[in-house]
């Protein structure tokens, strides 16, 4: 980690254009002095913006924490190192996981600059919600990142909670911050969550759509769902929640997926042959630039190294040989034959109507999750089975194969094949996770939370232990601490 990182160069007075094709390449002569910049409402639009970039950069959810890095760990791919130099750190992806370290606590140390002005100079931001809008957006950001921080460098949580963990920076200055327990490092993310919710409940306009005819709109505020928007932060109370996992925060992390499945912007998708990304569902995405060349670098023909599974992978994976064969996560708008081997087309930029569709855009938080966290939290074993059917039944699986809810729901899974410390609820949360969230990053996530010994496709010999599902800190971060 550098000792102190300077503002970052990036945030231009003309990132809000749209198109622009200068968005990720930034010289430093172009930059603006940060007490200039946010001495106008204009300047702090502009630095806000320039946060949502700077996620869709490739170290970050453009392609590491998303299809990149976390889908590795999970096994999603069959081109991958060997199980057991993948889950050391410390060879093969130690500048990966350095480098995700590293960015997420640089755009940390700059929100919190922004969080910094936003109230030292909150007399030029004049238009009416602004302050609360940007400062919410803010605030969930800050969350995000280290949320993710914590899930990733974490310790398996419900193993250990009081482990030292990551550090949360709320500050940009010269002080080292400890590392924390990670349910202190919870408890961070939670108040911020709740404060942005509290800004930006009442405040934000919850436009969905772009509504681009309109001349009069607020360009500034339209596609909320590319921004941390309300809905987005209730998502993340009821993922963080979840997490936390004791009684009390499951029926928390319930009633927040209640809420956010009750949003009148966002619907689950019937089909994926239109819309690959089905953003009808997404509650927070992120727009990359010229996606396309990503996705053809990683999944295309011409792809050196590409990312790939092999046939009998995605069949097992999507269990095809069970009757399962008209679900549509797995069918040719999602996975296409490439040199005699699957790759992921879900990111593919084809098919799409306009730029206000699901173009250029990777999803971070969609609605099925909510389904499955209020499935996993509450108490009611035939409301479980149903809200996962739900979702099931809209990937064109039949009632047929609907999942039951019988005496043995919560207790542990007798099936074979299955993982038989886990209950049957749970092995069915994974199944759809694995099948639902492929690209995205999430099912590492959900094998870490549950402490799975092993998993599909995961090729380690032997089991996993705690020390699999924990990447080293940066050893800079030991030696010098958090500095930014």
């Amino acid at each position: 980690m550098a000792k102190r990182c300077a503002y970052m160069s990036w945030v231009l007075a003309g990132l809000l254009l749209v198109a622009c094709e200068d968005w990720l390449d930034v010289q430093p002569k172009t930059s603006i002095q940060e007490k200039e910049l946010y001495r106008s409402e204009s300047g702090f639009k502009d630095v806000l913006t320039g946060f949502y970039i700077k996620l869709g950069n490739t170290g970050l959810y453009g392609k590491d924490l998303t299809y990149g890095f976390p889908e590795l760990l999970a096994g999603r791919y069959d081109n991958t190192i060997v199980a057991a130099n993948l889950y050391n750190y410390q060879k093969e992806y130690e500048s990966l996981k350095n480098n995700i370290w590293a960015e997420s606590y640089n755009l940390i140390a700059n929100i919190n600059n922004f969080l910094y002005y936003i109230d030292r100079n909150r007399e030029v931001i004049r238009t009416a919600d602004y302050y609360e809008i940007m400062k919410g957006e803010a605030l969930g950001l800050r969350a995000f990142l280290h949320f993710d921080l914590l899930r990733l460098f974490g310790p398996v949580y419900g193993m250990n909670p009081t482990a030292e963990s990551i550090c949360y920076r709320t500050r940009l200055d010269k002080l080292a911050t400890p590392r924390l327990p990670a349910v202190a490092v919870i408890d961070s993310v939670l108040r911020d969550l709740k404060q942005a919710e509290s800004l930006l409940d009442g405040h934000d306009n919850e436009q969905f759509s772009a509504d681009e005819y309109n001349e009069d709109r607020d360009a500034f505020l339209v596609l909320r769902q590319l921004r941390m928007n309300i809905w987005a932060v209730r998502a993340m109370l009821a993922r963080v929640y979840l997490y936390k996992g004791d009684e009390a925060s499951k029926t928390l992390a319930y009633d927040y997926a209640r809420q956010v499945m009750a949003c009148p912007y966002v619907s689950l998708a019937e089909s994926n042959a239109q819309n690959r990304i089905l953003f009808s569902e997404h509650l927070f995405s992120l727009h990359i630039y010229e996606m396309e060349k990503l996705m053809e670098a990683d999944f295309g023909a011409e792809a050196s190294d590409k990312l790939y599974a092999l046939q009998e992978t995605i069949d097992g994976l999507y269990e095809k040989g069970k009757g399962y064969s008209t679900d549509f996560r797995q069918n040719n708008y999602y996975f296409q034959h490439v040199g005699g081997k699957l790759v992921c087309r879900k990111f593919d930029q084809s098919r799409y109507a306009g730029k206000y569709d699901g173009a250029e855009i990777m999803p971070l938080i969609r609605l099925p999750e909510m389904y499955y966290i209020a499935a996993e939290c509450t108490p009611d074993a035939a409301e479980s089975a149903d809200l996962l059917n739900t979702v099931r039944h809209f990937r064109s699986i039949p009632e047929s194969l609907d999942i039951q809810a019988g005496e043995d729901y919560d207790k542990p899974d007798r099936r074979p094949g299955t993982d038989q410390s886990k209950t049957f609820r749970v092995n069915e949360l994974l199944k759809e996770y694995q099948k639902e969230f492929y690209g995205e990053g999430q099912l590492f996530y959900f094998y870490k939370r549950h402490f799975y010994r092993s998993f599909f496709n995961c090729r380690l010999s032997g089991e996993l232990q705690p020390e699999h599902y924990i990447p080293q800190v940066p050893d800079d971060e030991k030696i010098f601490g958090n500095y930014n």
